[in-house]
């Protein structure tokens, strides 16, 4: 954290300032103390910060994994997949004068890029 002035022009570390006091209950509606530690009415830490942050965690990532997984799902559940059908090519199209230039400049404007950026380097 940074160091910081008071009104008073007296020098202020913060970092040093929220570690002497990071069992201090805090001033909130909330009974956790400057942790983030889950605390009782006698300043006991129920649970740990670390423990409640990893538990959270786990849970939103347990529920990504549930609802992304193809059996979950029913639009893959339900679909069928043929193999046996070919795929349709692609058929290429011709550009027209103005589209090719359009393309040379945009070419002729990377290579400039590039250039400067060997050199820079």
């Amino acid at each position: 954290m940074a160091i910081y002035r008071s009104a008073q022009g007296k020098a202020v570390d913060m970092s040093i300032l929220a570690t002497k006091n990071e069992k201090t209950r805090a001033v909130s509606n909330m009974n956790i103390n400057a942790r983030g530690d889950v605390i009782d009415s006698n300043n006991r830490v129920i649970l740990e910060n670390n423990k409640r942050v990893s538990s959270q965690y786990n849970n939103t990532v347990n529920n990504e994994q549930k609802s992304t997984t193809p059996e979950s799902d029913s639009f893959f559940s339900n679909a069928q997949l043929v193999a046996d059908e070919p795929i349709e090519s692609i058929e290429p199209v011709e550009l027209t004068e103005e589209e090719k230039q359009f393309e040379e400049e945009d070419a002729s404007e990377i290579k400039q890029i590039e250039v400067i950026k060997k050199k820079q380097k």
